[in-house]
């Protein structure tokens, strides 16, 4: 008889018990005559606190055998005890069944990886005694590590029966039947006493989750049950206490996402004053928010939506923390909304007796992946499978500048890989995949299938190379001094005092504006029109196949929106979002430095810098210099300065998010010159089709906070248009 392990992620192992196998079916172990009672089962017998979490909880090292007389009571007495050591799958039980009456039935208890002295089990007299019986894990949540007290294995508990099913109530059955030479079969499904808990942590998009140096994220379990009856369907009254602080195996951190993983007997806290009784997994995350760093933010998150932990039950819980949590551990924020799901922690019934009864099934622990900043990874990705495994790439793309979903070149696809260990069916599976070089994030859909004909899984990958660049859609724009003194800003979705459009206001030596006319410094607002200003407020008013957009100006006729006509058909009203992970020889990476204005410093130190994440205003925040009293000013005065990041200061864009909401973004400024230089290096020039960036910098000349920026690509490859100076206002944003 041949034995396999089968392990599905996040379920439980089966048992199946055989009494009785014939001689030649015995394992080497087995030195009895026929009529032993053998146990045959499907599971590893392991006590590695490095073993995967699948084979793990899988795990039996032995059994305790119970026998009771079948004699109608409720308290009905031991027959016989004995802990079965295992080898290769196998237990054999030292007394032979010919030992028990014929004819006549029993009840079969077995326990798998109790602690319990052998001793105080060889106490129990009846089944009533064995009920009793508790189990203490102090250190059940991190059962498996190599931490001090932590079990290495999980108590479980099961009654044998016969046939192929399980009855839906257990029941006594027959040992012996008074022919020697007949074997008895039986079955037995063992369930954990533990529950699993699985809590995901997702990074909203106003946090930075921070980690290393004085950061020290790590979690706590509070009112962790830590006892449990041996035998289930025994009301539960575990012993609760507080776990200390955590940051193991179990703890798995990233900048976007986080996640938790612990065991945890059953518990009952639906009566009674819940909030006192509850388990609650709680977690400290040092995180930068709006530009503030919060060193240790405490969120208690209820693992279990009805109140309760029971028995082999698997419990997932996700959230998103997208703000600062509480400084003191002893009162956590709660945090809402939570998405619960609970479910049975179980394997498929495992029958023993031949490979042609196998279960045939197919098991990957993720659906998706990120391989930052490298080609190859052979960590994440777990598999368990009925048998050899075949992976394919179904799909290779990229979003280019546009937006526009690109598949990769057939030369770049042949070299992205997912293989495993030939023969293998279970472990890690290898994903190969050279960093894309053209500065965008690739995404790779695997599809993974077996030969048993199991339902497929598909693993979408995301690859980051060093540095990539991303893009969003635009929606308008305007500017938040846009507003008199009691009314609201006027925006393309308010009508607020209808200022639109923004003007220099000129001292003129004549009727109008000539080049003697001198800048007051203030401005002129205008209100219902389109027509005048050095900057108007913008709309997206089409969108096109190809990603480009139809700009026009919008104004507000009284109580009425008006958008014009679009003033450029086919342009690019996109946002990009530039990440960098490294410093170089030309400029250095860290946020820069602001002044107490909120303006980006001038310093020759500042201008060096270059912020590892951030956001270039789209073609709605474009400024014609060439009119609105700008037209006769000095390109290189501190006048013209003043004016591009007052700008900057003022502008506010907005677009849509992925459910249509409107998100604003109102914290531009002026770039470093580093940051200007590194826009003009990735836009490629005029003439190329460049894959993350578009030709945003097209003018000869850009403003930086410490002065004017030459931009020679505008020079080689432009049209000829070389005194133009611009600007582009750039945002710091969370990195992601």
């Amino acid at each position: 008889m041949k034995t396999r392990l089968y392990s599905l992620t996040s379920l439980l192992c089966c048992v199946a018990v055989m009494v009785g196998c014939s001689h030649n079916e015995i394992d080497p172990v087995a030195t009895n005559a026929e009529g032993s009672i053998v146990f045959n089962f499907a599971a590893s017998s392991t006590t590695r606190a490095t073993v995967e979490h699948e084979s793990l909880e899988a795990a039996v090292n032995y059994l305790d055998v119970f026998i009771f007389e079948n004699d109608g009571s409720t308290i009905p007495p031991k027959v016989h005890y004995e802990r079965v050591t295992t080898s290769a799958g196998r237990a054999v039980l030292g007394k032979q069944r010919s030992s028990f009456d014929a004819d006549k039935s029993y009840w079969v208890y077995l326990l798998a990886n109790c602690t319990i002295a052998t001793s105080e089990l060889e106490a129990v007299a009846t089944l009533a005694d064995l009920k009793q019986l508790q189990q203490y894990d102090y250190r059940i949540h991190v059962t498996g590590l190599n931490i001090e007290d932590a079990p290495q294995s999980f108590l479980m508990d099961g009654v044998a029966y016969k046939g192929s099913a399980e009855p839906s109530e257990p029941s006594a059955i027959q040992l012996y039947d008074g022919n020697f030479a007949e074997n008895t079969e039986l079955s037995v499904v063992l369930r954990r006493a533990a529950a699993k808990i699985f809590v995901t942590i997702k990074r909203g998009k106003n946090v930075e989750f921070l980690r290393g140096g004085e950061y020290f994220p790590g979690y706590y379990v509070h009112n962790l049950p830590c006892s449990t009856p041996l035998l289930a369907g025994v009301a539960p009254d575990a012993d609760l206490r507080y776990s200390d602080k955590n940051s193991n195996e179990y703890f798995v951190w990233s900048e976007d996402l986080i996640t938790v993983m612990a065991y945890a007997y059953s518990h009952d806290f639906s009566t009674g004053s819940i909030m006192d009784r509850r388990t609650t997994m709680v977690v400290d995350i040092p995180m930068k928010h709006n530009g503030t760093i919060y060193p240790n933010n405490y969120y208690q998150i209820p693992v279990s939506k009805n109140h309760k932990l029971e028995r082999n039950s698997y419990y997932a819980v996700t959230v998103v923390i997208n703000a600062p949590g509480a400084e003191d551990v002893s009162q956590p924020i709660e945090v809402e909304p939570m998405v619960y799901d609970t479910a049975e922690w179980k394997d498929v019934y495992v029958s023993v007796g031949g490979e042609s009864d196998a279960p045939k099934y197919l098991n990957v622990n993720r659906e998706e992946m990120e391989m930052r900043y490298i080609s190859t990874d052979s960590t994440q990705l777990y598999f368990a499978s009925s048998s050899e495994i075949t992976i394919s790439v179904e799909e290779a793309y990229y979003y280019n500048k546009m937006g526009v979903r690109v598949d990769v070149d057939s030369a770049t696809r042949n070299q992205i890989k997912g293989s495993v260990q030939h023969g293998e069916l279970t472990g890690n599976i290898t994903i190969t995949s050279p960093l894309p070089t053209n500065k965008t994030i690739r995404y790779i859909k695997f599809v993974i299938t077996n030969e048993d004909g199991s339902t497929p899984r598909s693993v979408l990958v995301a690859q980051y190379p060093l540095e990539y660049i991303t893009n969003i859609q635009s929606w308008y724009s305007y500017r938040d001094d846009f507003k008199d003194d009691n009314t609201a800003v006027t925006t393309y979705e308010h009508v607020g005092s209808r200022e639109t459009a923004i003007s220099l206001e000129m001292q003129t030596s004549g009727s109008s504006w000539n080049s003697t006319s001198t800048w007051t410094g203030n401005y002129t607002y205008h209100k219902g029109t389109t027509s005048s200003g050095f900057w108007r407020s913008k709309v997206v008013t089409n969108t096109n196949a190809d990603g480009s957009s139809s700009i026009g100006y919008y104004y507000w006729d009284n109580n009425n929106r008006v958008a014009t006509a679009s003033a450029e058909t086919s342009s690019n009203a996109r946002i990009y979002h530039i990440r960098i992970t490294s410093t170089s020889s030309e400029y250095k990476l860290g946020n820069p430095k602001l002044t107490a204005d909120g303006y980006t410093d001038p310093s020759a130190e500042n201008a060096l810098l270059v912020s590892p994440s951030f956001m270039i205003a789209s073609r709605l925040g474009f400024v014609d210099s060439t009119t609105g009293g700008m037209q006769n000013m000095d390109k290189d005065s501190n006048e013209f300065r003043d004016i591009v990041r007052d700008h900057c200061a003022n502008y506010v864009e907005v677009y849509k998010d992925e459910d249509g909401k409107a998100v604003v973004l109102d914290d531009w400024r002026l770039p470093t010159e580093a940051e200007l230089s590194i826009i003009i290096n990735y836009q490629g020039t005029k003439g190329s089709n460049a894959d993350a960036i578009d030709y945003l910098l097209n003018a000869a000349y850009y403003w930086s906070a410490s002065g004017r920026v030459y931009n020679p690509k505008e020079e080689k490859y432009g049209s000829g248009s070389n005194n133009v100076t611009a600007f582009r206002c750039i945002r710091d944003a969370v990195a992601k």
